[in-house]
């Protein structure tokens, strides 16, 4: 594969997603999940702290670290496509990728074999962002744009300030999102709500849309003054919380924003 001016990162973006599917293979999920939060802490870390990263800019002159961050974020946006595509027909754009990037390098080989004067000619598979685009779209039908509008061709990730009440007159948490940090990406699109309240873990899928975001969620649970509960977890476990130090009028434990790491993003 030959990286245009604008594909550098794609690559060591397809190298690390494939290492991320094998780690998941062999060390398992939890391992996986771990591995992925700590990609995303670090990037998110490196674009507010130091520096934005743009993906579709040539970094050919950029420090080894730069170079390092630019193949976590490239990764991390190929998981962000793995959602929206599915894993299955992601892989299926990358597998043609490559099979038609080593059948040109095959062709130019043998041209170069049999050029009597020696002249190199490049492989015809020059891969850029446009051209990453207009493969997955031939592949999958389905378009990204977007996607690579808002994480390839600028820098920064968004950041989320975030707090919730529990109504109880309504039974429900009042969730505000705010996105006014200065050089940030301005998130819009879906977002995942995993609450555990005393009855279980529940997933909700909200829709951010402006910088402050006022979002309610129906509980499934009702407060009990118990002090202590078995609370069933995500895993299927159950554990005995001790209830006597929450507030006894909620049914909620815990919220948690993106807990998948589905975003690039830093949560407050």
């Amino acid at each position: 594969m030959v990286a245009g001016k604008d594909g550098n990162w794609l690559p060591a973006a397809i190298a690390g997603y494939l290492n991320s599917l094998w780690l998941r293979k062999t060390f398992g999920n939890s391992e996986y999940r771990y591995f992925i939060y700590d990609e995303t802490r670090k990037v998110c870390t490196y674009e507010e702290k130091e520096t934005p990263i743009v993906l579709a800019n040539s970094y050919a002159n950029q420090t080894v670290r730069h170079k390092k961050m630019v193949a976590k974020k490239g990764h991390l946006v190929l998981r962000i496509l793995e959602n929206r595509l599915t894993t299955s027909l992601l892989l299926q754009a990358i597998n043609k990728l490559l099979a038609i990037s080593r059948d040109s390098y095959t062709r130019s080989e043998g041209k170069l074999l049999a050029n009597k004067s020696g002249r190199f000619e490049k492989s015809p598979q020059i891969i850029s962002s446009v051209s990453f685009l207009k493969f997955v779209a031939s592949v999958t039908e389905k378009d990204i744009k977007d996607l690579l509008d808002l994480w390839v061709r600028r820098g920064g990730v968004a950041n989320i300030v975030a707090s919730f009440s529990f109504q109880r007159n309504k039974n429900t948490i009042e969730i505000e999102i705010k996105q006014d940090r200065s050089g940030s990406v301005r998130y819009v699109g879906p977002m995942t709500v995993r609450v555990q309240e005393l009855d279980g873990t529940f997933n909700h899928t909200i829709q951010v849309e402006d910088k402050t975001n006022k979002i309610s969620i129906n509980c499934h649970s009702r407060a009990r003054r118990n002090k202590r509960k078995k609370i069933p977890l995500l895993n299927g476990e159950e554990v005995d919380i001790d209830l006597s130090q929450s507030d006894q009028d909620s049914p909620v434990l815990w919220i948690r924003l993106d807990p998948d790491c589905n975003l690039l993003r830093s949560i407050e």
